[in-house]
């Protein structure tokens, strides 16, 4: 398996030369989550949100599969900064 690096220019190299684990995850369904301001403060308002509304109103659970946080570019503490976290979900 192999990862791309962003140093630069991208270049490809073995993602255990990076110190990595490669991880397969099965496909799923998922709740994507977007979320605005400081890391972690809106990670926890974000869950807060799926664990206490999205999921229960909606007749979903999560599914036991791994969920991911996705960062995007940009100041981590800005209260502008942007990033989503990836729930997965299945119908009660």
């Amino acid at each position: 398996m192999e990862a791309i690096a962003l140093g630069g220019e991208p270049k490809r190299v073995a993602a255990r030369e990076l110190g990595l684990d490669v991880v397969e995850v099965p496909e799923n369904e998922y709740a994507i989550v977007r979320l605005e301001g400081p890391v972690p403060e809106c990670i926890h308002r974000g869950w807060r949100y799926v664990m206490e509304s999205f999921l229960p109103e909606h007749g979903y659970r999560h599914s036991g599969a791994p969920d991911f946080e996705a960062y995007g570019p940009g100041d981590m503490c800005a209260t502008d900064y942007e990033m989503e976290l990836w729930v997965p979900i299945e119908k009660m």
